[in-house]
């Protein structure tokens, strides 16, 4: 509680604040980023980085007449600015300075936002991104699946590999769905193979168990992915194991829904040790890696990790 002098201080300190509101157009923005996780400030958007996990930024300023910007590891971005809040005059073609090339933007008209997307092929031109890419909301790593609504499904087929690596992926699922029931106290969403819907493809991640010949989700878009795996072995980019306990997993755009993950043979990397601290919280693999079926979850971080990457910013094998 304060007394009335306090309230009174606190009164003129604040309430200035509160009438004065937000500046949504600030002149100046100077932002950091290592991924698209969270890709915006204010009225900057960047929509594709040269590489994730590296520093990238963008520092842009309103200028006289448009807008000046200096970028570092950024492949496209958006300026953005709604009705309400445009800085530029009406009836006119804002100038864009960006990283030593000028532009011409899209005239600035009443009653619309105005919105101007810059795209990086070696020089900056307008126009936005095409093809497989990786992007807001689609960029790993693993964990970046279970972020939003995904679907677990339980292979109802006969597989082609190993028995040891068949029954590892049953237990890895049965602990998946224990740990996140027992970290974010919640039942997963979980389906047969042959259950699953259109519906489904469209509103969740898919979370595939199994192998090409025991799921029949991961069956029917398995020569669409960039690792192989077969009773022959695994092949992912220039790397190669033969070992019946070796198992790939990884994260990739759904070939039947690009708008959505497909995750394979893994749940959220962070299960079991998740539940010590918060700080432990953070992803323990990159977008694929293959494991050694062999070793102990315990110890699945320290000695369990065959080969790992990032795939690179097309969603292919660096």
């Amino acid at each position: 509680e304060y007394d009335d002098d306090s309230k009174a201080e606190i009164e003129r300190l604040l309430v200035p604040l509160v009438e004065k509101g937000r500046n949504l157009t600030p002149d100046r923005i100077r932002f950091t980023l290592y991924t698209l996780k969270y890709n915006r400030m204010l009225w900057i958007q960047v929509d594709a980085l040269e590489k994730h996990w590296e520093r990238s930024r963008v520092n842009a300023d309103l200028v006289s007449g448009g807008v000046a910007i200096n970028t570092e590891g950024v492949a496209a971005l958006t300026i953005d600015f709604s009705e309400e809040d445009c800085p530029f005059e009406r009836d006119t073609n804002p100038e864009i300075k960006i990283d030593g090339q000028k532009l011409i933007g899209p005239r600035v008209v009443a009653g619309q936002d105005w919105v101007l997307y810059l795209v990086k092929n070696g020089d900056w031109s307008t126009g936005r991104l095409t093809g497989i890419r990786k992007r807001q909301g689609l960029h790993g790593p693993i964990d970046d699946a279970f972020m939003s609504r995904f679907m677990m499904v339980t292979p109802t087929g006969t597989p082609s590999v190993s028995s040891d690596a068949s029954e590892w992926i049953r237990q890895e699922q049965e602990n998946a769905i224990y740990q996140w029931k027992m970290q974010f106290r919640g039942d997963p969403l979980v389906k047969r193979d042959n259950g699953i819907e259109d519906s489904d493809i469209e509103s969740c991640h898919l979370v595939l168990w199994g192998d090409p010949s025991s799921n029949k989700i991961y069956e029917r878009i398995a020569e669409q992915l960039p690792i192989e795996w077969s009773d022959e072995g695994i092949v992912a980019g220039d790397f190669r194991a033969s070992e019946s306990t070796r198992v790939p997993v990884f994260v990739y755009p759904n070939p039947l829904n690009p708008e959505r993950y497909v995750v394979l043979n893994s749940g959220f990397t962070f299960a079991p040790s998740g539940s010590m601290s918060n700080a432990t919280q953070t992803p323990k693999l990159p977008d694929w890696a293959v494991l050694d079926t062999e070793v102990e979850w315990d110890r699945r971080p320290q000695e369990g990790v065959v080969a790992c990457g990032f795939f690179d910013e097309r969603w292919a094998i660096r």
